[in-house]
């Protein structure tokens, strides 16, 4: 995901391999869920948010901007109850907890248009008239784990629904995590602060190598896990 340098009515000639439903949006846009009042329940990911829970590496925190995060991430089928998710995803973020502009997406333009890329293909992009803040850039990155518990208080796994082990291809994970930075360079995540909010997710953060880049797996069974 990156704050690319295209204009916002040019055309994308892209393939519908990435369709899962029967709904699409016009080319070159990506769905938003839009905020009708301040009583929905649209379960948004902050910290502080009722029946939420993270296990996710930040950005170190440096006051840098960027311009925009990758990483390969691993997916898995999960078996959920009604009104829980369980996402892997991408958080690109600015301004303060009242203004908050967020980005967040999952699966692995010029100044203000945030583009949503596949292998090196552009599927979409956010206005960048939509933000009051990310229009400048992201001042915070997340990558990680987010899950919502169902109305008995359960909540559903995280990644693979296991604990993270030593062997990365037998856990969810994040490989090759990168950063855009202010000068639109693609640079290396080497420093990410781990946010696990619950006894039931874990973090594994992995040494560098050629193979996988700067990584990290996650994941848990869910369950009681509390609020």
């Amino acid at each position: 995901m990156f704050q690319e340098k295209f204009i916002s009515n040019e055309s994308f000639d892209r393939k519908n391999k990435y369709k899962t439903n029967d709904q699409s949006c016009p080319k070159g846009t990506v769905a938003i869920l839009r905020q009708r009042s301040e009583t929905e329940s649209l379960h948004l990911d902050t910290v502080d948010q009722f029946g939420h829970h993270f296990a996710a590496m930040d950005a170190f925190a440096d006051e840098s901007i960027y311009r925009g995060a990758q990483a390969d991430i691993s997916i898995h089928n999960l078996t959920l109850q009604n009104n829980q998710y369980s996402k892997s995803q991408i958080w690109l973020e600015n301004g303060p907890p009242g203004e908050l502009n967020s980005i967040q997406v999952g699966w692995a333009g010029f100044f203000g248009n945030w583009a949503l890329t596949v292998d090196d293909e552009i599927i979409g992009y956010w206005p960048g008239e939509l933000f009051t803040h990310l229009n400048k850039g992201a001042s915070r990155v997340r990558f990680g784990g987010n899950t919502f518990i169902s109305p008995d208080g359960i909540s559903p796994p995280m990644g693979n629904g296991h604990d993270p082990i030593y062997d990365y291809e037998r856990s969810s994970s994040f490989l090759h995590v990168k950063l855009t930075n202010d000068k639109y360079q693609s640079i290396e995540a080497e420093t990410l602060m781990g946010v696990a909010d619950s006894k039931c997710f874990k973090l594994m953060n992995r040494d560098y190598t050629n193979e996988t880049g700067k990584s990290f797996s996650f994941g848990g069974r869910g369950g009681r896990c509390g609020f």
